[in-house]
């Protein structure tokens, strides 16, 4: 079974803006609520190995996808997960939606997807979101992307410096892919 996500729409048989007792429906089978991130309460199928997130009207507006469930998450026919985050970052480059890179996977703001991959190796989950999930939080990321590669752009040229090493940093615990995204754009605002 394939799940294929629609850029801010939603993903396989699930449309962000669905009330919570409808999604609830589609999974079909037992459903766990447990609070995650921002104490928002999430629903946990884990037949299904993934976690709907939902908005203050309780509508569905993020969905977060772990390996080895029935389904594989796709984009125009490009698999999403347990493959090489590199790999994957090319693929997606190739078909016109470059991955914004980040320390624990990759953003691809166009199409409202985050792969999370802490060590860099396959992508571990996928999540799909909609526009309202970060509301102004998202142009202010893909504003940040544009710079970003205006800023690669201009180095590769030769017109800026290359940039400063990073410094050390220490590891973090483990966090959903829905943390890691919450927190980078908490950083930029």
């Amino acid at each position: 079974m394939f799940w294929d996500v629609r850029p801010f729409q939603g993903i396989g048989p699930f449309d962000f803006g669905t009330p919570r007792d409808s999604v609830r429906g589609l999974i079909g089978g037992e459903v766990t609520a447990f609070v995650k991130a921002r104490a928002d309460e999430v629903d946990a199928a884990e037949a299904l190995r993934a976690h709907f997130y939902y908005d203050a009207r309780q509508a569905l507006n993020l969905v977060e996808i772990f390996p080895g469930g029935p389904a594989i998450v796709r984009y125009a026919d490009v698999p999403l997960m347990t493959r090489p985050l590199d790999a994957l970052c090319a693929a997606m480059g190739a078909i016109g939606h470059p991955v914004t890179r980040e320390p624990e996977g990759g953003l691809i703001e166009s199409l409202g997807i985050g792969l999370y991959s802490p060590d860099g190796g396959d992508v571990s989950s996928v999540t799909a979101y909609d526009r309202s999930r970060f509301g102004s939080l998202l142009e202010i990321v893909q504003k940040s992307a544009e710079r970003r590669r205006a800023r690669e752009a201009r180095r590769r040229a030769g017109e800026l410096p290359p940039p400063e090493p990073k410094r050390f940093q220490m590891p973090q615990r483990q966090l959903g892919l829905a943390e890691v995204v919450f927190r980078n754009m908490q950083r930029l605002c």
